[in-house]
């Protein structure tokens, strides 16, 4: 977890407006927290409604933290069937928090096509809901590619389900979760005193492909994101506007043959950008 301590050191650039407005304490400074962290491992689950649809994440606080002084937040993203607990549970943070003082937040991705046979949790990230042959560089899967999940209801109207065309390539949500995590962040800061100049994004695998999504969607939100063992499907590499920056710690593994650090396809059959793209 050395990198998450790095990382939390990293400011994001301005300009235009005065860095005070754009990333000073947040105007939930002074309230009392959502609920009092009493010991290093209590959390707190949260639901409510965004673009009309139920949304659950589970919130961490460090029990040094002060609802006076500016904290950094992370928000940590699951992989794909995953959820916050189980992101909560085994992605390292815990044995952390205490010492870098920060909050952490574990999204839960939605499951909007329940009642079928398969559907999990997922993210619409970086080409994951996308089936179709006019991508920006094609189709995103090889001919052949097993479908591994039921049409969401989401993506239905957009023809992207994998029961609509001739390849399997979409295996996610199409909801905008940008849209979700925007929102979700002006909520964060209106009760809880975040540090705006500190808030980063990580996640694994699928998780990590929503880092990299908000990366370019939300660069104006965020001073880092930190993906690992994650790319953007090909096509869907994106870097922010000219007038926004934004930091990237990115982790691959080298013989990685689900998300290959080379690029192309996978072993299942997914096309992915590279590291060097």
């Amino acid at each position: 977890m050395g990198a998450i301590a790095m990382v939390l050191g990293v400011a994001a650039g301005v300009q235009g407006a005065s860095f005070q407005e754009e990333y000073g304490p947040s105007s939930g400074c002074g309230q009392p927290p959502p609920y009092e962290p009493s010991s290093p491992r209590q959390s707190a689950y949260f639901q409510d409604s965004f673009d009309g649809l139920e949304r659950g994440y589970l919130m961490h606080l460090p029990t040094t933290y002060d609802q006076n002084r500016p904290t950094p937040l992370v928000i940590s993203f699951h992989g794909w069937s995953m959820s916050s607990q189980s992101n909560w549970e085994w992605m390292g943070f815990k044995e952390n928090i205490e010492q870098e003082n920060y909050i952490t937040i574990f999204p839960d991705g939605i499951r909007d096509c329940l009642g079928q046979s398969q559907c999990w949790s997922s993210w619409n990230a970086v080409g994951s809901s996308f089936n179709g042959p006019d991508g920006p560089a094609g189709w995103t899967c090889q001919a052949g590619t097993s479908n591994s999940q039921a049409c969401a209801t989401s993506c239905q109207p957009l023809g992207f389900c994998n029961s609509q065309n001739n390849r399997n390539c979409n295996w996610a949500t199409c909801v905008d979760d940008s849209s979700f995590v925007d929102q979700l962040l002006d909520r964060l800061e209106a009760v809880l005193c975040v540090d705006r100049a500190r808030v980063f994004a990580s996640g694994e695998s699928m998780g990590g492909m929503m880092a990299f999504e908000l990366g370019h969607t939300l660069a104006r939100r965020f001073a880092a994101v930190a993906p690992t063992v994650a790319a953007p499907h090909v096509g869907f590499t994106s870097v922010p506007s000219t007038n926004e920056q934004i930091s990237l710690l990115s982790l691959w593994a080298v013989r990685d043959g689900t998300v290959p650090p080379g690029g192309g396809a996978s072993d299942d059959g997914w096309l992915w950008s590279s590291v060097a793209q």
